[in-house]
């Protein structure tokens, strides 16, 4: 869960405050997930905020 703020352009001021917080629940596939095997590997960018930004 996350907790932004009511333009959910930067994290809520308070996120126990629904006056002031937007909360929004990511739901990942099985596919979309990815975990590194060593630390110097870095997982791809796969969720929906990235998609989102690339437009």
């Amino acid at each position: 869960m996350d907790y932004y703020d009511l333009s959910r352009t930067a994290g809520s001021p308070d996120p126990g405050r629904s006056a002031v917080t937007q909360r929004v629940m990511t739901i990942m596939r099985s596919d979309e997930y990815w975990v590194p095997r060593s630390h110097q590997e870095k997982a791809p960018l796969t969720s929906w905020r990235h998609k989102l930004h690339r437009g």
